[in-house]
């Protein structure tokens, strides 16, 4: 309890509930039919998790072809283009933003998995590959958004909000490079729970633009963004 308590502390709500997701993906902390198991299934539900496999059946293609990947596309293609930022220029120009962070995302960590030098990193340098690979997207992106022209306080009030994402990414990948009851030789079951952490953490981000776009007042006012003023 004096741990949950100082993952609160540190995380909030969405964090905590994070942090069990992880638990339940990697170690299926409970059975159904006990109370915790009821609460933990219930929680899976809510948030998307699927039952997983058994630790010695993670394989490539697991990683390779995971969800987030697909999800990802779902979200640029469906989800983003239907979001309503209240103006046709904040329209366009949280969507662009919005598209190229989950692009970026996708792109990344694609080609991170795909060249497989995970597999052969002692915890530590797994830890630090990820570490160095979530810097390398935040830069590619915030870059790729001031190149197509995002007016530079929409990339500056995402950049704020996004801290909380990245810290919250950053401590779970730590936490889950050092957790030694899913050591395994190739680093299947780290990196491929490290994908379930990101595939939820990223879909927080779609969800919590629309505030940030609220947050905006009159500093977008007479600023031209793909033909449309504010």
């Amino acid at each position: 309890m004096e741990d949950l308590l100082a993952v609160f502390n540190q995380f909030g709500v969405f964090g905590t509930i994070v942090v069990i997701i992880i638990y339940i993906i990697v170690n299926n902390l409970a059975n159904d039919d006990n109370l915790l198991g009821k609460i933990l299934t219930w929680i899976k539900k809510k948030m998307g998790i699927k039952p997983t496999k058994n630790i010695n059946e993670v394989s490539d293609s697991d990683i390779i072809n995971h969800e987030i990947f697909n999800n990802i596309d779902v979200w640029t293609q469906s989800q983003i283009p239907t979001l309503n930022f209240k103006t046709d220029f904040r329209n366009a120009v949280f969507k662009k933003y919005l598209i190229i962070f989950c692009k970026k995302y996708k792109e990344h960590l694609k080609e991170y998995v795909e060249n497989e030098e995970y597999k052969n990193k002692d915890k530590f340098e797994l830890k630090q590959s990820f570490y160095d690979l979530i810097n390398k997207i935040v830069f590619d992106y915030e870059r790729e958004c001031t190149e197509v022209g995002i007016p530079k306080i929409v990339i500056e009030k995402m950049k704020i909000k996004n801290l909380e994402f990245l810290t919250i990414s950053l401590s779970l990948i730590s936490s889950l490079c050092d957790f030694e009851q899913i050591e395994t030789e190739n680093n299947s079951i780290k990196v491929k729970s490290i994908l379930n952490v990101l595939n939820t953490l990223l879909e927080n981000v779609i969800d919590y633009s629309e505030e940030v776009c609220s947050s905006i007042n009159g500093e977008l006012k007479g600023i031209y963004f793909e033909g449309i003023k504010e």
